[in-house]
C-alpha cells in the first residue's frame, strides 16, 4: 500500500462557532497524518477566524475574505488554491471520524482508476447524537447509477465525504456556481464519474450534521428554482453524450420534478401564484429531455399532482391524519399513567 499519498481538505466556513470547532478537531486528529487542512473563512464575525488562528499546526492554511462572500463565491476559491494531489471539501458542522483519511487511502489503493470515492456515514442531529445511517451504497458504480439512486431518493448524498483528484477538480472547472450550490455538489459527482466509477469503501467513517440552519435543510423556493433549473441545463447536456442518462432520465426525471414542484407549492402558501410560474417555465427545460409520450404524461401529472384536486385533497388528508396521531398521542399521556 502507497503511504505517500497526499491529501488537501477545504473547509469553507461563515461564523460556525461550535460546529467549526469541532469539525477542525476531527480533521487534526486523523490517524493518517500526510494532509493539510486549508480554511475559506467568509468574513466570520462570531471569533472563528480568532479561534483558528489560535491552533499552532503547521498543517493549517488559512484564506481570509475581508468582504462577505456568497456560499457560491466562497467555494469558488477552491479553484485557484494550491493543493495536494487529493482533496476533499467538508461542511463546517461535519465530522470526521479519525480513520476517514487512513480508509480513503486504502480505498484509493484498491481502486486507483476510480474518478471518485467515498466511504458509508452516519446522520447526526444538532447535537451530535445518531440520527441513523445512511442508505447502502454498492462499492461500485458508474454516473448512470448514481443518478438512477439519487432520483428515486434511495441515496443520502451531500458535499462532504468525497474523495477526488485534485487535477480531475480543476479540470471539469470546480463544483459548478449553482445557487447556493444546491444541486451543484451531484453535478459535480456526475462530472467526475465519467467516463471512469465511484468506489466506495463500506466503512462508516464520517458524521453528517442535520439541523436546520443549514441551506440543504431548508432552502428557500426561489433559490431551489433557480438551481434547478441550472441543473437540468445540465443534464440536458449529459444526455447527449450519454445515450444511458437518456433513457433512465425519460423514466425517473417526471417524478423527480414533481416532487420537488410540490415541495414548493404546498409549502410556500402565500407565493402559489408565483411559483406556478416558475414551475410552468422549468416544465419547458424538462421538456427538452423527456419524449413525446412522457411530456404529455409529466403535464397530466402537474395538473393532477400539483395544481389538481387531487393534490390538495391529500394534502388536507394528510394535515387531519397527523392531527388525529398528535391528539391520541395528548390522550394516551392522559390516560395512561
Amino acid at each position: 500500500m502507497r503511504t505517500d499519498y497526499t491529501f488537501s481538505i477545504f473547509l469553507p466556513v461563515r461564523n460556525g462557532g461550535h460546529y467549526f470547532k469541532q469539525c477542525v478537531f476531527s480533521i487534526l486528529n486523523q490517524t493518517y497524518q500526510n494532509f493539510d487542512l486549508i480554511i475559506l473563512d467568509n468574513a466570520s464575525t462570531d471569533g472563528s477566524l480568532e479561534w483558528i488562528r489560535t491552533i499552532k499546526d503547521s498543517r493549517i492554511c488559512i484564506h481570509e475574505s475581508e468582504k462577505d462572500l456568497t456560499i457560491e463565491e466562497n467555494w469558488r476559491r477552491i479553484l485557484s488554491i494550491p493543493k495536494n494531489e487529493f482533496m476533499t471539501i467538508i461542511g463546517h458542522d461535519d465530522l470526521l471520524d479519525t480513520n476517514y483519511l487512513e480508509v480513503m487511502t486504502k480505498l484509493i489503493d484498491e481502486n486507483p482508476d476510480a474518478g471518485l470515492y467515498q466511504a458509508h456515514f452516519r446522520l447526526i442531529d444538532s447535537d451530535g447524537l445518531p440520527i441513523r445511517s445512511c442508505h447502502a451504497m454498492p462499492m461500485h458504480e458508474n454516473a448512470e447509477t448514481f443518478l438512477a439512486s439519487r432520483f428515486s431518493f434511495e441515496r443520502d448524498s451531500y458535499g462532504t465525504g468525497y474523495m477526488f483528484r485534485s487535477l480531475d477538480y480543476e479540470k471539469v472547472g470546480g463544483i459548478p456556481s449553482y445557487k447556493k450550490l444546491l444541486f451543484a455538489d451531484d453535478a459535480l459527482w456526475v462530472m467526475l464519474m465519467m467516463n471512469s466509477y465511484k468506489a466506495t469503501a463500506q466503512d462508516e467513517c464520517f458524521s453528517y450534521r442535520v439541523h436546520d440552519k443549514s441551506t440543504s435543510y431548508a432552502p428557500d423556493w426561489h433559490s431551489l428554482f433557480d438551481a434547478l433549473e441550472t441543473y437540468l441545463v445540465f443534464l440536458k447536456n449529459c444526455t447527449n453524450s450519454h445515450k444511458e442518462i437518456a433513457i433512465f432520465l425519460d423514466y425517473k426525471l417526471s417524478d423527480y420534478m414533481i416532487f420537488w414542484f410540490q415541495w414548493a407549492y404546498f409549502k410556500n402558501c402565500n407565493d402559489k401564484k408565483a411559483i406556478k410560474l416558475r414551475i410552468y417555465q422549468i416544465t419547458a427545460l424538462v421538456n427538452n429531455i423527456l419524449n413525446d409520450t412522457r411530456k404529455k404524461e409529466f403535464t397530466n401529472n402537474i395538473n393532477k399532482y400539483v395544481f389538481g384536486y387531487f393534490a390538495h385533497f391529500r394534502r388536507y388528508m394528510l394535515r387531519y391524519r397527523n392531527r388525529v396521531k398528535y391528539i391520541s398521542m395528548k390522550v394516551k399521556k392522559v390516560l395512561i399513567p
